[in-house]
């Protein structure tokens, strides 16, 4: 007869014998939603510049229970579906980790305002979310969050 020991992360449940992998997985915690505001603008790439984007809404992953996922408002450029309304939603990000280090690659990587800052489609997001009552956020090349005044 053998013994077989697994270990289990108690926030994702994943398996496995070696303990170190599991301690490793749990140290990635519960991600808290707070620290990602609605209203977080970001341009948006895709084969070119696509248009601003801004978080409508954040909630845990159904997939992983480590990470989060958003939803997004859109102000496109003009030859596209030009502006989201307030029910109508584009598919986020999935998997934010809001570890330090997870919330320091979504901020420089993946939702950032460079070029865009002062486009038409920056100026659009920005004034739709005024309209409904959101701060509009978005962060520098640097990480750094900037809040406009509703």
């Amino acid at each position: 007869m053998k013994t077989i020991i697994r270990y289990q992360c108690e926030i994702c449940h994943n398996r496995d014998e070696d303990i170190t992998k599991i301690l490793l997985c749990e140290s990635k915690g519960i991600p808290d939603p707070n620290k990602i505001p609605l209203g977080l603008m970001y341009e948006y790439h895709h084969h070119g510049f696509v248009g601003i984007f801004a978080v409508s809404n954040v909630h845990k992953s159904s997939i992983n229970p480590h990470y989060l996922t958003t939803t997004a408002w859109s102000a496109r450029v003009p030859g596209l579906p030009q502006m989201s309304s307030k029910d109508d939603v584009c598919s986020g990000i999935d998997f934010i980790s809001t570890t330090e280090e997870g919330l320091k690659e979504f901020a420089k990587e993946h939702h950032v305002t460079r070029e865009k800052l002062n486009s038409k489609e920056f100026l659009r997001m920005k004034e739709f979310l005024i309209e409904n009552k959101i701060t509009p956020s978005y962060y520098d090349e640097n990480g750094h969050l900037h809040y406009f005044k509703l």
